[in-house]
């Protein structure tokens, strides 16, 4: 905006510049001693090789490291306002890692009785939260904070506007109050 910064968008590092790049394409092109690589971790692992790190989890802050409140994800299309009740209940992200408390299966038998259908929403479509009623985040039932994961899930909820069910996430506690903008499991 001041006219003073030459910014280049480009695909590869490029020499005596900030090269501000994903942990998950970071991984695929590596960079050398002579590229300045800030790396965007999201919830995604640390590069040591990188220089400075940004981060979506206060609890990870530590030196060469900087903290960005989360953005909302890109093209998130909103519950649909004509939806009654709750028909619906979704996990958004993948859940052979671990980040779903349980399986898929246990949560689509706990919901069926109750008429309601369990979706787990492919990584690929996590945007589209147009027919989901309620989304979930919960990672365990205990009181573990998983330090290292962001609160996207909470955030893209409030911006859906779809109540958001989440665990102990240090991050959904960092952006939000249980039991006032979510209900904690």
């Amino acid at each position: 905006q001041r006219g003073n910064l030459n910014v280049i968008c480009s695909n590869h590092f490029v020499p005596d510049c900030i090269n501000i790049i994903h942990s998950y394409d970071l991984i695929k092109l590596k960079g050398t001693a002579k590229d300045f690589i800030v790396c965007v971790k999201g919830d995604f692992p640390w590069r040591k090789w990188a220089h400075y790190h940004i981060v979506q989890n206060r609890n990870e802050l530590k030196e060469n490291t900087s903290c960005l409140p989360l953005w909302v994800q890109p093209g998130l299309i909103k519950r649909n306002g004509e939806r009654k009740g709750v028909t619906r209940v979704a996990y958004a992200g993948q859940t052979w890692n671990g980040n779903l408390a349980g399986t898929q299966q246990t949560w689509t038998t706990l919901f069926k009785p109750h008429g309601i259908e369990f979706v787990n929403l492919p990584t690929g479509a996590c945007h589209d939260l147009s027919n989901i009623d309620v989304l979930i985040g919960i990672r365990s039932f205990d009181n573990k904070p998983y330090n290292s994961k962001p609160p996207s899930k909470l955030v893209n909820a409030w911006h859906a506007h779809i109540p958001f069910i989440g665990g102990h996430d240090s991050a959904f506690k960092q952006v939000g109050t249980p039991g006032k903008d979510y209900l904690l499991a």
